[in-house]
């Protein structure tokens, strides 16, 4: 996510590389969203607790650029999990 954030900040378009982590990243959250659907009462929540952790090991992103990727992430995977009701 860094990476594709760090792309499209220089200007530029993904390369198909990060397109490709990214959707496998993806899936990986949308697997442990799944997975934990009985166990986790709100997997968001839970993952929204990520971007302090992304911002403790990233000090040169803000607070609220953390949240937002982090957002940006969660908003995907829930596109994702819903397509795949579908």
């Amino acid at each position: 996510m860094f990476l594709a954030w760090d792309e499209r900040s220089q200007g530029g378009a993904l390369t198909s590389a990060t397109k490709k982590q990214g959707a496998e990243l993806i899936a990986e959250l949308v697997r442990l969203r799944n997975f934990l659907a009985g166990h986790v009462d709100n997997f968001d929540v839970m993952a929204r607790c990520g971007a302090a952790v992304l911002h403790q090991n990233c000090n040169e992103l803000s607070p609220s650029t953390c949240e937002a990727l982090v957002d940006s992430v969660l908003e995907i995977v829930s596109q994702v999990a819903k397509a795949e009701l579908n």
